[in-house]
């Protein structure tokens, strides 16, 4: 009997402690500044799933095995060095500070929160905010904040491989002094309730999160900087990059980029396939830069799953070249057609001069230099459209046999 009672009360107290938790339990404001989806993101929700598996609060795959918070990453470490505010998320007093660590880890090399802040909560809860920008944090041990007043800025220290915030929230347990990790996000897969004022949507949508073109092959470290991108390129660059940094990329899409060269002519495309989901995701291609002749304004496509998501137009200039200002430019004045041979006469191409002609696929059909009398004499060619190019343009011209 003095078991049994000794048990009520021990169930009473209990009830009434998580009673008390549930009416004080807050109304959380974000915890930083910016527009969600588009200045930040929500990638990384509390793992819902205590096995070897993964599952976030809605019983998708935003989150990875074991994590204990939530991961708000920003655009790039470009826009970091702007300065991106991590706000209070509710009235506390600050209990924990550490600040100087290094705050641009771009590899998961590091172990811990780096620098970070810890707020105490009347309700009994605690907030903690990670991976902060070196000597960003506003705030001090003991100092009382209020909900969405700034504290520090978001970095990349700790445990970290681009510019984010890590939340979590721990409640402090005063029967059984212990903290327990509690889940504020309210979903068919949750093991909590919603705390917050004005919820963050659940989004698995496709978003493009940064994109560029570059002269060169570049590192994922460079690319981790959102590089400006660039809309000239020439034949003395090294290669003709796009890239481009995606949110809700799934497993089995797949990515083509395709290369519009003048004349919407298809020069070259690649694919590739995605092994999983990836909500914070870098993807590019590269091309060698076409040879002389191929000036002009080009187009770059990028697909997913055969749907165009975007597109930008860019030129490819013509190099300097020996050719005096007084040298007249080629032209292509006629074309002949014989059994054994497709015939082009050229006016003004210099002897020794390189030429090209490439089919609608964007292949080479046929190359070598101009005679002294101005004729290109090659191979049968199949009937349609062919281009010539040469250092000082392209000209285009149809078979028709």
């Amino acid at each position: 009997m003095q078991q049994r009672f000794l048990i009520g009360i021990v169930a009473l107290l209990c009830w009434q402690v998580m009673a008390a938790y549930a009416q004080e339990l807050p109304q959380l404001v974000s915890p930083i500044d910016g527009e969600y989806g588009k200045d930040f993101f929500l990638i990384h929700y509390i793992d819902q799933d205590t096995s070897d598996g993964i599952r976030d609060p809605f019983c998708g795959t935003k989150t990875y095995d074991g994590h204990l918070g939530h991961d708000f990453p920003i655009r790039s470490f470009r826009e970091m060095d702007s300065g991106v505010t991590v706000l209070a998320a509710h009235d506390g007093v600050v209990v924990k500070v550490v600040d100087g660590l290094f705050d641009r880890n771009k590899e998961d090399t590091v172990f811990g929160y780096g620098n970070y802040v810890v707020i105490q909560h009347e309700s009994g809860l605690a907030t903690v905010y990670a991976h902060l920008k070196k000597h960003s944090i506003r705030v001090k041990f003991g100092d009382y904040v209020y909900a969405g007043e700034p504290i520090a800025q978001v970095g990349s220290s700790g445990r970290s491989s681009d510019p984010h915030l890590h939340f979590e929230l721990w409640y402090n347990d005063m029967l059984w002094w212990q903290y327990s990790l509690v889940n504020p996000f309210a979903g068919p897969c949750s093991q909590g309730e919603n705390l917050w004022a004005d919820p963050f949507p659940y989004d698995t949508s496709l978003i493009i999160i940064g994109t560029g073109l570059l002269d060169h092959i570049p590192t994922l470290a460079e690319l981790k900087e959102h590089p400006e991108t660039q809309t000239i390129f020439r034949h003395t660059d090294t290669a003709i990059c796009f890239w481009i940094h995606l949110h809700g990329v799934r497993q089995g899409d797949s990515l083509r980029v395709v290369w519009i060269a003048p004349y919407d002519i298809t020069w070259f495309t690649y694919t590739t396939y995605v092994d999983s989901d990836k909500w914070y995701y870098y993807w590019w291609s590269h091309m060698p830069v076409p040879s002389s002749g191929t000036e002009g304004i080009w187009t770059v496509r990028f697909y997913r799953n055969d749907a165009l998501v975007y597109e930008r137009p860019f030129r490819i200039a013509k190099t300097v070249s020996g050719i005096t200002p007084e040298a007249s430019s080629p032209r292509l004045s006629a074309v002949r057609i014989t059994p054994a041979h497709t015939i082009l006469q050229l006016d003004g191409c210099a002897p020794a001069t390189t030429y090209q002609i490439y089919d609608v696929g964007g292949r080479v059909v046929a190359q070598g230099t101009c005679s002294a009398d101005g004729v290109i004499t090659i191979a049968p060619l199949a009937s349609g459209r062919y281009w010539l190019a040469l250092p000082e343009g392209t000209f285009s011209f149809v078979v028709q046999r």
